[in-house]
């Protein structure tokens, strides 16, 4: 073990868990927000979105029954529906999520939110350094993929704050 005594491994233990709290309070203080903002926007959602996300959320359900050695055919058949009720079963949290996405889309166009190569190269370095990689090392490893969510983890980071520091939390 790589601590001494019980004591050390208590206080490691409890350190871990508060951080973890404190992790999921301000991810469910996050989602409070956006979910407060999108039902107070009013947005027209082009039925072809709706559709796609949709497609999406069956197809993450094919995916995750295929994981587990069951096809979607056979789904529907167990769950006695249809692919077209199991489509419609999805349609309000589909309408929910291309609203939210929207209106994210919205504010950060109109508050001109974007990550400056500064941040960038830090969350990086700051990745870099909890990989044990050099910098080189792990922008070389690291894809187009990686860099765009890098980038758009900045700027969700900053939205964030900017509908924080502009909220009233009841």
């Amino acid at each position: 073990s790589e601590f001494d005594t019980l004591e050390e491994y208590k206080k490691d233990i409890r350190k871990k868990l508060e951080e973890e709290n404190a992790r999921r309070a301000e991810s469910e203080t996050e989602n409070s927000i956006i979910e407060a903002v999108s039902a107070s926007s009013e947005v027209d959602i082009p039925k072809v979105m709706i559709d796609s996300q949709i497609d999406s959320m069956v197809q993450d359900l094919n995916y995750r029954l295929m994981y587990q050695g069951m096809k979607i055919e056979d789904y529907l058949k167990y769950t006695k529906t249809t692919m077209e009720k199991l489509k419609e079963s999805y349609r309000e949290q589909a309408e929910k999520a291309v609203k939210t996405r929207l209106v994210i889309e919205e504010i950060i166009k109109k508050e001109n939110i974007a990550a400056t190569k500064e941040e960038k190269d830090q969350k990086i370095s700051d990745m870099a350094k909890k990989s044990n990689k050099s910098v080189e090392e792990f922008t070389k490893e690291a894809g187009e993929r990686e860099t765009a969510y890098i980038e758009n983890e900045i700027i969700m980071d900053k939205l964030f704050k900017l509908l924080k520091d502009n909220a009233v939390i009841e």
